[in-house]
Protein backbone atom coordinates (compact mmCIF):
# COMPACT_ATOMS: atom_id res chain seq x y z
CA UNK A 1 0.00 0.00 0.00
CA UNK A 2 2.78 2.84 0.99
CA UNK A 3 4.82 1.64 -1.94
CA UNK A 4 2.11 2.60 -4.64
CA UNK A 5 1.36 5.59 -2.81
CA UNK A 6 4.95 6.78 -3.15
CA UNK A 7 4.72 5.68 -6.68
CA UNK A 8 1.38 7.88 -7.28
CA UNK A 9 3.44 11.02 -5.58
CA UNK A 10 6.50 9.96 -7.37
CA UNK A 11 4.84 10.33 -10.98
CA UNK A 12 2.57 13.36 -10.04
CA UNK A 13 5.64 14.88 -8.93
CA UNK A 14 7.05 14.23 -12.18
CA UNK A 15 4.40 15.14 -14.23
CA UNK A 16 4.10 18.73 -12.47
CA UNK A 17 8.02 18.68 -12.67
CA UNK A 18 7.79 17.97 -16.86
CA UNK A 19 4.86 20.34 -17.15
CA UNK A 20 6.56 23.18 -15.27
CA UNK A 21 10.08 23.00 -17.88
CA UNK A 22 7.89 22.87 -20.81
CA UNK A 23 5.49 26.01 -20.18
CA UNK A 24 8.74 28.20 -20.05
CA UNK A 25 7.44 29.62 -16.89
CA UNK A 26 10.86 28.25 -15.20
CA UNK A 27 12.92 30.37 -17.07
CA UNK A 28 10.30 33.24 -16.39
CA UNK A 29 10.98 32.35 -12.76
CA UNK A 30 14.47 32.54 -12.97
CA UNK A 31 14.73 35.69 -15.38
CA UNK A 32 12.63 37.61 -12.75
CA UNK A 33 15.33 36.08 -9.75
CA UNK A 34 18.30 37.55 -11.73
CA UNK A 35 16.48 40.94 -12.00
CA UNK A 36 15.61 41.19 -8.17
CA UNK A 37 19.11 40.02 -6.99
CA UNK A 38 20.85 42.74 -9.88
CA UNK A 39 17.97 45.16 -8.06
CA UNK A 40 18.88 44.30 -4.22
CA UNK A 41 22.46 44.70 -4.99
CA UNK A 42 21.88 48.12 -6.62
CA UNK A 43 19.99 49.27 -3.70
CA UNK A 44 22.60 48.04 -1.20
CA UNK A 45 25.72 49.79 -3.13
CA UNK A 46 23.16 52.71 -3.16
CA UNK A 47 22.10 53.17 0.26
CA UNK A 48 26.06 52.47 1.21
CA UNK A 49 27.32 55.09 -0.92
CA UNK A 50 24.44 57.79 0.43
CA UNK A 51 25.24 56.55 4.05
CA UNK A 52 28.69 57.68 3.40
CA UNK A 53 27.83 60.89 1.86
CA UNK A 54 25.47 61.68 5.00
CA UNK A 55 28.18 60.91 7.36
CA UNK A 56 30.63 63.57 6.45
CA UNK A 57 27.75 66.20 5.91
CA UNK A 58 26.77 65.27 9.46
CA UNK A 59 30.51 65.23 10.56
CA UNK A 60 31.01 68.81 8.82
CA UNK A 61 27.89 70.01 10.45
CA UNK A 62 29.32 69.13 14.04
CA UNK A 63 32.66 70.25 13.39
CA UNK A 64 30.88 73.75 12.82
CA UNK A 65 29.33 73.78 16.13
CA UNK A 66 32.33 72.82 17.88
Amino acid sequence: MLKHGLDVWQKAGESRWASFRRSGSGATVIEYALIAGLISIAIVGGATTVGTNLTSVFDSIAGAFK
